[in-house]
C-alpha cells in the first residue's frame, strides 16, 4: 500500500509539474513600488535576471510579466515602463537576444509589479494574476495652483491658475475658486481666475480651488500663496553645473533687460566636502561668462553664500530700492570637509 501511495503522488507531482510533458516555468523574482524607472533596484533586479538567464539552456526564455498601478496619473503604464527597461538591461548589457524575451501584459495590481519567470522554450508560459480590472482603475492628476506677485502693480489683476499634470484628456472638469483677500474678478468656473487687489493692501494672497468631476478616490483640492509687490524673486535654485548655469544667466539678462529697474544676485554654496577654492572657482567662470557674453557685469551681484550639504546656486531678481536677500547656508565652514588641505596634511605626516 505504501508503494501504491509512493507512486500516486509521483504521478501527481509530475503532471502538476511538467504538465502534458511541458515543463512549468518557475518564478524568479517579484517586486513593486520602486520609486523611480531607472532606480538602483530595478537595475539589480534586472542584472539578476540576466546573469542567470546566460546559466540557463539557450533554448530558455525570460518572462517578464507587468502589471500597472490601479491608481494614478495617466497614463497607468509604470509596470510597463519596468519591464521595457528591464529588456534594456538584458538586451544592451548583456546580448541576450529579443527571442529569447517575453513581456506579458499582466493588468492591473493595487501597486506597479513585475515578476520574473524562466520558461523552457517548449515549456508553457506563466499565467498573470492580476487583482483589479480596468474598469476598477482611477486616474487621479497632480495639482498645483500658482499665481506671480513679482513686482505686482494693485491696479492691475493677479492671476491664479491651476494645472492638472496627468490628467485622463478626456475629462471635463469644473473649478470653484476663493480667495483670501481681493475679489475674483474673472474666471470663476475656469482653471483660472484674476483677483482684484484694489480694495485690499494685503501682501500676501492665498488662492484656493476644489475640482469637480474627479474620482471620489482622488484629492480635488490645492491651495497657492503669493507675495504682492517689491520683493527678492527666486529666479532659479539648481545644483552646481556650469552648462545649467549658463543657461540660466542668459535667461536672466534677458530678464534684466526687460527692466532696468531689476539687479541680478548669483549666490554660490560650497558642499560639506570639497576643496578650499571650489567656490571661487566657480564664481569665477561665472564672472567669466557673463564677460564672454557681453553682459552689463554692473546688474548683477556674484556672492559665496557660505555652505550646504551639497553645492548649490540661486539666482534672484531683485527690484530697485529693494535689499539684497542674505544667503541660507545650513552647514558651518568650521563642519566643512577641505579635501586638498586633507592630502596636504597626509603628505606632511611623510
Amino acid at each position: 500500500m505504501r508503494k501504491i501511495a509512493l507512486l500516486i503522488f509521483l504521478a501527481v507531482w509530475a503532471l502538476q509539474t511538467f504538465g502534458q510533458g511541458k515543463l512549468q516555468p518557475v518564478k524568479f523574482d517579484e517586486f513593486s513600488s520602486l520609486p523611480k524607472v531607472n532606480s538602483s533596484p530595478l537595475i539589480e533586479r534586472g542584472n539578476r535576471l540576466a546573469k542567470q538567464i546566460l546559466k540557463e539552456p539557450k533554448s530558455s526564455k525570460a518572462v517578464i510579466i507587468f502589471y500597472n498601478q490601479r491608481k494614478g496619473t495617466f497614463p497607468l503604464n509604470t509596470g510597463e515602463e519596468w519591464a521595457d527597461y528591464t529588456k534594456g538591461i538584458l538586451m544592451n548589457g548583456y546580448a541576450i537576444p529579443l527571442d529569447r524575451i517575453v513581456i506579458l501584459d499582466g493588468g492591473y495590481r493595487e501597486h506597479a509589479t513585475l515578476e520574473y519567470w524562466i520558461s523552457s522554450a517548449s515549456g508553457l508560459l506563466p499565467k498573470p494574476t492580476p487583482t483589479f480590472g480596468k474598469s476598477d482603475t482611477v486616474v487621479c492628476p497632480e495639482i498645483n495652483v500658482a499665481a506671480d506677485g513679482f513686482r505686482q502693480d494693485r491696479k492691475k489683476p493677479l492671476i491664479f491658475s491651476v494645472s492638472m499634470k496627468g490628467d485622463d484628456p478626456n475629462r471635463k472638469p469644473s473649478f470653484y475658486w476663493k480667495t483670501s483677500a481681493g475679489i475674483i474678478s474673472k474666471g470663476q468656473g475656469t482653471n483660472s481666475v484674476a483677483i482684484d487687489l484694489a480694495t485690499t493692501e494685503a501682501t500676501r494672497v492665498t488662492a484656493s480651488v476644489q475640482i469637480g468631476g474627479l474620482n471620489p478616490e482622488c484629492n480635488n483640492f490645492d491651495s497657492g500663496t503669493t507675495e504682492v509687490g517689491m520683493f527678492p524673486y527666486l529666479y532659479s535654485e539648481i545644483r552646481y553645473n556650469y552648462s545649467y548655469l549658463a543657461a540660466l544667466l542668459d535667461g536672466l539678462y534677458l530678464e534684466l533687460n526687460n527692466d532696468p529697474q531689476l539687479r541680478g544676485l548669483v549666490i554660490f554654496y560650497g558642499p560639506r566636502v570639497g576643496t578650499r577654492r571650489e567656490v571661487i572657482s566657480r564664481m569665477n567662470a561665472a564672472r567669466q561668462y557673463l564677460g564672454f557674453r557681453h553682459f552689463d557685469v554692473t546688474r548683477v551681484v556674484i556672492q559665496h553664500g557660505g555652505f550646504r550639504e551639497e553645492e548649490a546656486v540661486e539666482l534672484y531678481m531683485v527690484p530697485s530700492g529693494i535689499d539684497l536677500p542674505k544667503p541660507s547656508p545650513t552647514v558651518d565652514e568650521k563642519f566643512v570637509i577641505f579635501t586638498d588641505e586633507q592630502k596636504n596634511k597626509n603628505r606632511g605626516r611623510r
